[in-house]
């Protein structure tokens, strides 16, 4: 295999996995806020809010939206720019999760990425978008100091919401998720 070649596959390899290995801490977090939201959902099994297996990254955010909203509205009213962060994010990491990565040049820190966009008249098709890797490092890393802080300080205030109003779900729920002997 050609050197630049290899390179390029190198730091395709890194990028992408840089931006998932992100997108599943920030996971972990919004599951966190789902499981915690609210002690209603424990008394049916077959509750949607806790069917979670097959969501997307996406759709973990679009579930926590939506039980914030339902139990707790005034902490998705405070967490409006964290949101507008994650969904950004999410175009980001679908970005650099699902679409071409180019090598336009010899130069193996410039590269495209090949999205889907729409035209005026609803047109799609597909265009480069023009990157540095240094540019994607850099977002990379950004997204992680913008989103971390305050979604675990959300988390943390769903969880002190629940051992408040229902200790006994709390309780059974954070032996169940705990992480610290496994």
């Amino acid at each position: 295999m050609d050197t630049r070649i290899a390179k390029q596959s190198e730091i395709e390899i890194q990028l992408r996995g840089s931006t998932l290995i992100v997108a599943i801490k920030l996971e972990v977090f919004l599951m966190n806020i789902i499981y915690f939201s609210n002690a209603q959902q424990y008394n049916n099994p077959e509750s949607k809010s806790l069917k979670i297996k097959h969501l997307t990254f996406g759709g973990k955010i679009e579930r926590a939206k939506d039980l914030l909203s339902k139990h707790h509205p005034d902490l998705l009213l405070s967490s409006s720019l964290l949101f507008d962060k994650l969904d950004g994010f999410l175009k980001f990491r679908n970005q650099i999760a699902h679409c071409v990565i180019f090598w336009p040049n010899e130069k193996v820190y410039n590269l495209q990425i090949w999205d889907v966009v729409e035209s005026p008249n609803k047109l799609q098709f597909y265009a480069p978008i023009d990157f540095t890797t240094k540019e994607i490092k850099i977002k990379i890393v950004d997204y992680l100091n913008q989103i971390t802080p305050p979604l675990i300080a959300l988390q943390n205030e769903v969880q002190q919401r629940l051992q408040r109003s229902d200790p006994e779900v709390f309780a059974v729920l954070s032996s169940a998720t705990s992480t610290d002997d496994k």
